[in-house]
């Protein structure tokens, strides 16, 4: 014995055209406070996954001093002779 089963397909709907009945398709207040709260979630969820996965390490005294530290400048031509030079 064999059923077989006929499924009605579902329209789909487009997203895009479901304000038609605003002539100017701007958004009104409490769809972008709705945004707004959903984009400072999804930040939330971001920042805890990263918490979890990215380890997170206090800087070593010699990486502490090399930020604290005034960069040096080179000229061009102490760059074009370390590039030169093989490695």
């Amino acid at each position: 014995m064999v059923l077989i089963i006929l499924i009605e397909p579902v329209p789909f709907r487009n997203t895009n055209h479901t304000r038609k009945h605003k002539t100017n398709h701007m958004t009104d207040a409490s769809d972008l406070e709705t945004i707004r709260q959903e984009l400072y979630e999804l930040r939330l969820l971001y920042k805890k996954i990263a918490e979890q996965h990215i380890p997170t390490e206090e800087p070593t005294p010699e990486d502490i001093e090399a930020l604290e530290s005034e960069d040096e400048t080179v000229g061009e031509e102490e760059v074009l002779n370390a590039l030169k030079q093989p490695p």
